[in-house]
């Protein structure tokens, strides 16, 4: 919507540019989408941010195109220096690679203080249950520093996080396995 209605005319492009607030929402499913995140994280003048993130699966990979392994990093790399202004995080791996990486980017990130809804979802092909085990079984990683004192919705599809060590499960409003 914020692109289409700063296309219409000259007047509708001033006004939706200055609109701080409908360039809030981060969308990551294509390599492409991270010129056009660091578009909005400059027109959005330090709001809070909704961040969605999609990689693929190994098989529906094109280079240049789609979300994968070496392209996953990058994005935190563009996230990272705001995490104090995100606001809900959706974060959806295929690939052990990137899931991985996932851990990497949210055990070194630091707190989100303003972090109210986080989506962590590791959606792999497993072939078996004994697969399953291996691959979720690692010892969970502690996220964020321990620190999300706004986060009040939390979902977790084949992750794990260390449930004695998070103080911010506490207080959460609603919880999805």
């Amino acid at each position: 919507f914020e692109v289409l209605v700063s296309h219409v005319c000259r007047h509708w492009r001033d006004v939706a540019l200055r609109t701080q607030s409908l360039w809030t929402t981060l969308t990551f499913r294509l390599w492409c989408h991270r010129g056009r995140a660091l578009e909005y994280l400059a027109r959005n003048n330090r709001l809070l941010l909704d961040i969605f993130i999609d990689t693929c699966a190994e098989d529906e990979y094109e280079v240049g195109y789609n979300l994968f392994r070496e392209e996953f990093m990058p994005l935190f790399h563009i996230l990272i220096p705001h995490v104090d202004r995100w606001r809900s995080l959706t974060l959806k791996v295929r690939d052990r690679g990137c899931k991985l990486g996932a851990r990497t980017a949210l055990s070194t990130c630091g707190a989100a203080k303003n972090l109210q809804y986080l989506q962590l979802w590791h959606i792999e092909d497993w072939d078996s249950a004994e697969r399953l085990f291996t691959q979720i079984g690692p010892p969970p990683v502690v996220i964020f520093d321990r620190s999300l004192p706004s986060l009040k919705h939390l979902s977790l599809v084949g992750v794990n996080v260390p449930w004695l060590q998070s103080p911010f499960l506490e207080d959460l409003a609603s919880i999805d396995f």
